[in-house]
């Protein structure tokens, strides 16, 4: 399975071999003479390392989030079954790539809280959003991704019973902007931007901001 952990063991230990290795995608590189604890160690780590990783996915599939790691080649390390699926109405044709490259090479430099996101079009004639939430340490770029809607305000009001103003505010919500990020966005006041969230958490029946934005953002992911 794609979350077992790969380790090297060889009497080879030119800094050219580890690095090939662990580029190839092993988790680590053991040189001979092998010590028994030591590799038992080892193995007991990353085990407990990729149990951690397969449980964060399986909760995820489960929450049917759209995310997914690409490379810098757009294909994806891997994805969850709902981006999975949204991911397949994008062709491996160039044409259709090629944006989605360039986006991901800009948010391997950019800082992710400062990043656009990204509309590609897809030849069924909808398109896909493309919102950067992380960098892994392979150097993949962690996505949410989403059927794209012309006005997600208006979505979430009309899903949510919410007014418009408070559907725009919400869908900034599930962006992970702040108060006073939406009040400037918006050109209201920080203070009306509160009454906003106020009246939104007593509406969806929820405790905080979080979980407002979760409820939306699974709206968004399923239009």
């Amino acid at each position: 399975m794609a979350t077992t952990p790969v380790i090297f063991m060889t009497g080879l230990s030119d800094r050219a071999h580890v690095a090939e290795a662990l580029r190839a995608g092993g988790v680590d590189y053991v040189t001979k003479p092998v010590a028994p604890d030591e590799l038992i160690a080892r193995i007991s780590v990353h085990l407990v390392n990729a149990q951690m990783i397969a449980d964060a996915r399986r909760a995820l599939d489960a929450a049917g989030r759209a995310v997914a790691a690409l490379r810098p080649d757009a294909a994806a390390s891997w994805a969850s079954p709902r981006a999975r699926s949204l991911l397949g109405r994008l062709p491996d044709a160039a044409q259709w790539r090629a944006p989605l490259k360039t986006w991901l090479a800009a948010m391997s430099r950019e800082a992710l809280s400062q990043s656009a996101d990204l509309v590609v079009a897809t030849p069924d004639g909808g398109s896909l959003k493309f919102i950067a939430i992380g960098r892994a340490v392979s150097g993949d770029i962690l996505v949410r991704v989403a059927a794209a809607t012309a006005d997600p305000g208006a979505l979430l009001a009309r899903k949510l019973a919410v007014s418009l103003r408070e559907g725009e505010v919400l869908a900034w919500l599930a962006r992970g902007k702040s108060n006073r990020d939406i009040a400037e966005i918006l050109g209201l006041s920080p203070r009306t931007i509160t009454k906003h969230v106020e009246q939104i958490l007593a509406k969806l029946g929820v405790e905080n901001r979080t979980s407002a934005a979760a409820l939306a953002i699974r709206v968004i992911d399923h239009a």
